[in-house]
C-alpha cells in the first residue's frame, strides 16, 4: 500500500472541493444582492430538499462502490470488481430516474410545508439533475476505489463552474426581462447544467483513460458473471448506512429551512421569518461551509484506504491512517474557523453588503468543529464495517435536533434551531 495515497488523494479532492465551495460561495453573493434575504430563503428551501434527495440517491454509491472495488483489487479479484461496477451503473440509472420523479411530485407538498409557495417552480426545475447525478456517483466511486482522484476532482470543478455560471446568468436574465417569478427557478436550473457538465467529464475521462488505467470495458462479455442479487445485497448493506450518515448535515439544513418559518411566523411575522430562512440558508451555510472543505476530502480519501488495510488485517496501518486523517482535518479547519469568527462583520459586509446575521454566522461556524469530527470518524467507521454504530449515532443526533428545535424555537427564536444543531453534533461527537 502506498502510504502517500491518503495525502495525494486528499490534495486533489481538497483543491477540487475548495474551488467548488469557493464558487458556491461566490454564487451566493450576486444572488443575495439580486434576491435579498427573502428570496435567498426560497432558494435555500429549494436547494435543501433537492440536496437531501440527491444525497439519498448518490451518497452511498461512491463510498460503497469505492470500498468494494478497493477490497477486490487488494485481493486481486479484478473481474469481480468489473461486474460490481456494471451492476452499480444499472442501479444508478434507475434510482436517478425515480428520485427525479419523486422530487417533481413532492414539490407542492414541500412548498406548503415550508410556508413558501414561491419554491414550487424552482424545486421542479432542478428535479432533472437527480436523474444524472447517481450515474456520475458510480463513476466517481469506481475512480475512488482505484485511488484515481483526478477524474472526481475535475468533474466537481467543471460541475461548479457551469452551475454557478448558469445560475447567475439565468437569474439576472429573467430579472432583466421582467420574469421576476422565474428568477429563483433560473438560479435553480444551474444545478441541471452543472450535472450535464460533470457527466460529460467522467464519461470522457473514462473512455479516454480506460486502457491506461485498467478500467473495465462496458461492452465486455467474456468476464465471469456474478449474481446481481448478491452484488446489490453487498452494495445496499454498505450504502444504506453510508446514506444515513451522509444525510446528517443535509437533514439538519433541511430541518432548518423547512421549519424556521412555520415555527417562528407567529412570533416574528411572515416577512421576518422568511428572512431568517435566507440568513441561515444563504449566509450562514455559505461561510460555515468553508472550514469543512479539507475534512470532506479526507473523508472521501480515507474510506478505501481503511478498507484496503482492514481487508488485509493491517491494523497498524488502520490506526496510523485514522489518526493522521483526524489530525489533518482539525489542524487545517481550526484556523479557518477562528478567522471567520473574528472577521465575521468584515466578511459579511464584503460579501453581502451589511452585517445582518453575523451572530448567526459565528454560531454556525463554531459548530463545524463537531461536524468535522463527525465526518472523519464516520468515514473511519464505514471502512471498519461498524455500520450499526454509525446509524445509531445519526438517528439519535437527528432526533435531538428535532426535539430541541420544536421545544426551544418558541423561546429562543432562531437560536433555538442553532442550539438544536449544536446538541445534535455533540451527541454524535460524544
Amino acid at each position: 500500500m502506498n502510504k502517500d495515497s491518503l495525502l495525494k488523494g486528499t490534495i486533489i479532492l481538497t483543491v477540487a472541493a475548495f474551488v467548488a465551495r469557493f464558487l458556491g460561495f461566490i454564487q451566493r453573493i450576486p444572488l443575495q444582492r439580486l434576491l435579498g434575504d427573502h428570496g435567498m430563503g426560497t432558494y435555500a428551501t429549494t436547494f435543501n430538499i433537492y440536496f437531501i434527495l440527491l444525497t439519498i440517491a448518490t451518497a452511498g454509491l461512491p463510498s460503497a462502490v469505492g470500498k468494494i472495488i478497493a477490497e477486490k483489487y487488494e485481493m486481486n479479484k479484478e473481474e469481480e470488481a468489473d461486474q460490481i461496477f456494471k451492476a452499480a451503473l444499472v442501479f444508478s440509472i434507475i434510482s436517478g430516474f425515480v428520485m427525479s420523479i419523486v422530487l417533481f411530485i413532492v414539490a407542492p407538498v414541500q412548498a406548503r410545508l415550508s410556508h413558501d409557495m414561491n419554491s414550487l417552480n424552482p424545486i421542479r426545475v432542478i428535479a432533472p439533475a437527480l436523474a444524472l447525478f447517481p450515474i456520475i456517483a458510480v463513476f466517481r466511486g469506481y475512480f475512488q476505489g482505484r485511488r484515481r482522484m483526478l477524474p472526481n476532482g475535475l468533474s466537481q470543478v467543471v460541475e461548479q463552474i457551469l452551475r454557478v455560471s448558469a445560475a447567475i446568468g439565468l437569474a439576472y436574465l429573467f430579472s432583466a426581462i421582467g420574469w421576476n417569478t422565474y428568477v429563483v427557478a433560473g438560479a435553480s436550473f444551474g444545478g441541471v447544467v452543472g450535472a450535464i457538465g460533470a457527466l460529460f467529464i467522467v464519461l470522457i475521462y473514462y473512455f479516454k483513460e480506460k486502457k491506461v488505467m485498467g478500467l473495465p470495458l462496458l461492452t465486455e462479455a467474456n468476464k465471469p458473471q456474478l449474481k446481481y442479487s448478491q452484488i446489490y445485497k453487498d452494495l445496499f448493506k454498505l450504502s444504506i448506512p453510508i446514506v444515513i450518515f451522509a444525510i446528517t448535515v443535509p437533514a439538519i439544513n433541511y430541518i432548518d429551512t423547512t421549519l424556521i418559518k412555520p415555527l417562528l411566523i407567529e412570533h416574528v411575522g411572515s416577512f421576518v421569518a422568511q428572512n431568517y430562512v435566507g440568513l441561515v440558508g444563504g449566509r450562514a451555510q455559505a461561510l460555515a461551509g468553508l472550514p469543512i472543505i479539507f475534512s470532506i476530502a479526507i473523508g472521501q480519501s480515507i474510506v478505501p484506504i481503511i478498507s484496503g488495510a482492514y481487508a488485509t488485517n493491517n491494523i497498524t496501518e488502520v490506526r496510523h491512517q485514522s489518526n493522521r486523517a483526524l489530525q489533518l482535518a482539525l489542524l487545517t479547519a481550526i484556523p479557518v474557523i477562528l478567522l471567520i469568527c473574528v472577521g465575521v462583520n468584515s466578511m459579511n459586509t464584503l460579501a453581502f453588503g451589511d452585517t445582518k446575521g453575523s451572530s448567526i454566522i459565528v454560531f454556525a461556524t463554531m459548530t463545524t468543529i463537531f461536524q468535522i469530527i463527525m465526518q472523519i470518524t464516520g468515514s473511519i467507521l464505514i471502512g471498519l464495517h461498524y455500520s450499526k454504530t454509525l446509524v445509531a449515532f445519526v438517528v439519535m443526533g437527528l432526533g435531538v435536533k428535532l426535539i430541541i428545535s420544536f421545544s426551544m424555537a418558541p423561546f429562543l427564536g432562531i437560536y433555538g434551531f442553532l442550539m438544536g444543531t449544536v446538541l445534535c453534533l455533540l451527541r454524535y461527537a460524544s
